[in-house]
């Protein structure tokens, strides 16, 4: 998940990637403690934003998909009456 990989990638101190990992199902709602300073905040803020925005992407990739998939369904399996 790109979550792990960007905080396993990153520098920030073990202790704090784990906080942010137990957190990980709330992803946008993720609180960062006030305790880091402002660059270990801005890391850890870009990594969240990130997989919230790369998470958001593939969903609205699979909706369109699908909904293209219903489109050509569509298409396919609804006959117009024919006119006597």
């Amino acid at each position: 998940d790109r979550l792990n990989r960007r905080l396993t990638e990153s520098a920030l101190p073990i202790s704090i990637v784990q906080s942010v990992q137990k957190q990980s199902t709330r992803l946008a709602a993720i609180e960062i403690s006030t305790d880091q300073d402002a660059n270990e905040r801005h890391s850890l803020r870009r990594a969240v934003d990130d997989a919230f925005v790369s998470g958001f992407k593939a969903v609205m990739i699979g909706g369109a998909l699908l909904a293209a998939a219903s489109a050509l369904t569509a298409v396919f399996l609804i006959k117009t009456p024919t006119r006597l």
